[in-house]
């Protein structure tokens, strides 16, 4: 309290927390760890533009302790929906793939938030500098949203629904496909995809251009 954001403070509290809480798992003690790594992370985050101050401040530090705040709600508190505002926290610092936007992904799938899911592929693809991985991760965003949101549709306007999505899955195997190495398996898979997509929404001509495409991917007779 006399220094709140003594670095050594904040350390010794985390340690002594975190011993505590080894010897005798406490629902209340994780819920104090859990409030003092946002303290933590909130020490370590650089200043938000607009409101600059005297300190540095460290990113990557500071989204990883958001990771681990996460971990501690979603596991030990049974928090998940506070947790995945915590990564979100974590991701906004870190949005390229690693460590923390790997976290932030296990925590969608394992709590089925496809729609997060869909996005957060996406935001990875356009962070990933290698365009293999970047095709793959778009091809699963795409595959995602017609395959687990597509079948979870019903009742009035689910056609229309399914369209829609089916666009939105088109949009994103077409980004795909444009960072696909050629002769690559994803390529081709890519290509198969837009076609059954767009032919299932009367994008005919569209569906043409594609296969023509894929024609150039075909080696054997």
């Amino acid at each position: 309290r006399l220094v709140p954001l003594h670095a050594a403070s904040l350390r010794g509290l985390e340690a002594v927390v975190r011993r505590e809480l080894a010897t005798k798992p406490d629902r209340a003690l994780a819920a104090v760890l859990a409030s003092h790594l946002e303290r933590l992370a909130d020490a370590y985050a650089p200043p938000t533009a607009g409101h600059a101050d005297h300190r540095d401040g460290d990113g990557r530090l500071a989204a990883w302790i958001h990771v681990e705040r996460a971990d501690v709600l979603d596991r030990q508190l049974k928090q998940p929906d506070a947790a995945f505002v915590a990564l979100q926290r974590a991701v906004a610092f870190e949005p390229a793939p690693g460590p923390v936007r790997g976290a932030y992904t296990q925590h969608l799938v394992r709590h089925h938030r496809t729609v997060d899911l869909v996005e957060s592929l996406s935001t990875e693809a356009e962070h990933e500098r290698d365009d293999d991985r970047a095709s793959r991760l778009l091809y699963t965003a795409a595959r995602v949203l017609v395959d687990k949101l597509g079948t979870a549709v019903t009742g009035d306007g689910a056609r229309a629904q399914r369209a829609t999505m089916a666009v939105d899955a088109s949009n994103l195997l077409s980004l795909a496909s444009a960072r696909a190495p050629e002769q690559t398996p994803t390529a081709s898979r890519i290509l198969g995809e837009l076609i059954r997509l767009l032919e299932s929404v009367g994008e005919i001509e569209a569906a043409s251009t594609v296969r023509q495409k894929r024609l150039g991917l075909l080696t054997g007779p």
